[in-house]
């Protein structure tokens, strides 16, 4: 049988190592052809839910289970693109920020009638390919209780995904429930700093903080 399909100019002598390479060459090549042409599937895991070279974006699989009466209804939705970080501008802030802060702070205020809170604010440039030039500044508010020290506005540069960390301190002259999110960002979109291309954002989030004056209790007023 071996003889019978073996091509004649190899049936009288043994074959060579340099045709044995080329057949397996050959038949390589051959095997990916078929590959390629070969057609994926349109519900299939490959094609529903291809690896992405985009780290801005992931695909979903979620599988669901309805139970209806005695009968249980399985189904899947397949979510493709899901933005999760973008490159470039868009409608929202850039800039992420948070706070590390304590939640409560007691101090007798018939001692000192001032007390410090440090807190630490993180900026992190949320987009992935596109550098951002912003100004943050810590308003304080009108009749308020709570007065920064030191440093109340600055101009950073942030690169794609960079995160920076500023150490902050408040006075707070009495007890009370205090949210320290003064916090505006300004992002500069052009070249120069002007009110045609910069955007203003102010921060939707509350950092509450609690400050009990322990020679009168606490206080729970908000401000």
């Amino acid at each position: 049988m071996k003889i019978e399909n073996t091509p004649d100019n190899e049936k009288e002598h043994p074959r060579s190592i340099a045709s044995i390479r080329r057949a397996n060459v050959s038949e390589g090549r051959n095997e990916e052809s078929v590959s390629s042409t070969r057609e994926i599937h349109p519900t299939s895991i490959g094609s529903l839910s291809p690896l992405s070279s985009s780290a801005s974006e992931i695909h979903m699989t979620c599988s669901w289970r309805a139970i209806l009466g005695q009968e249980v209804v399985r189904g899947e939705h397949h979510l493709r693109g899901i933005p999760i970080a973008p490159k470039s501008f868009f409608k929202g802030c850039p800039i992420a920020a948070k706070v590390a802060y304590p939640s409560k702070i007691e101090h007798d205020f018939s001692q000192k009638p001032v007390t410090g809170v440090p807190f630490t604010l993180k900026l992190k440039n949320r987009m992935l390919e596109t550098l951002v030039k912003f100004t943050w500044t810590w308003e304080s508010k009108t009749l308020s209780s709570l007065e920064l020290i030191g440093t109340c506005e600055q101009m950073l540069e942030l690169a794609p995904n960079q995160e920076t960390e500023i150490s902050l301190e408040v006075l707070v002259t009495e007890a009370g429930v205090y949210n320290l999110q003064n916090l505006r960002i300004i992002v500069h979109r052009g070249p120069d700093s002007n009110a045609e291309t910069d955007k203003t954002f102010q921060l939707p989030q509350q950092w509450l903080i609690h400050v009990v004056d322990t020679s009168t209790g606490a206080t729970t007023s908000e401000k």
